[in-house]
């Protein structure tokens, strides 16, 4: 005798299995570590996931990215000099995926004509700030 869930029974994202196939649990491989991104079939240089990282997150501090989303600019407008904490930074899912940590991120970005990385290497801002008149211009 075999048992099938009724489809949708098990809840969203669930597919029924016969009986006699559950509990035989497969090994899934983990991801690979960040820094063996590929692209295109070939393996990334570091430079090359440095410079990934840079322009990621150059668009991320960009006009029109600021201007559409809400989010990195209220660590811009809570701090007196515009600079986000590289943790904010670092969190993001496309920085997840290609840093391993903390200095690389700061590394990778103090290498931007487009951003400044705080001495100690635990903040970032644009070298040109994004202002209200910058917002007002792309809102036209």
């Amino acid at each position: 005798f075999e048992f099938y869930a009724a489809v949708g029974a098990a809840g969203p994202g669930f597919v029924a299995v016969p009986e006699h196939e559950m509990g035989a649990e497969q090994a899934v491989p983990p991801p690979p570590p960040p820094a063996q991104a590929h692209q295109q079939g070939r393996e990334l240089t570091t430079d090359d996931v440095l410079h990934k990282i840079t322009k990621q997150v150059e668009y991320y501090f960009s006009d029109i990215n600021l201007a559409t989303t809400e989010h990195l600019m209220r660590f811009i407008s809570k701090d007196p000099e515009g600079y986000v904490p590289m943790s904010v930074v670092a969190s993001f899912k496309k920085i997840k995926a290609l840093v391993q940590n903390s200095s690389m991120l700061a590394s990778a970005l103090r290498t931007s004509s487009k951003l400044v990385v705080s001495e100690d290497g635990n903040r970032v801002k644009r070298v040109q700030p994004f202002t209200e008149s910058d917002l007002e211009e792309l809102q036209v």
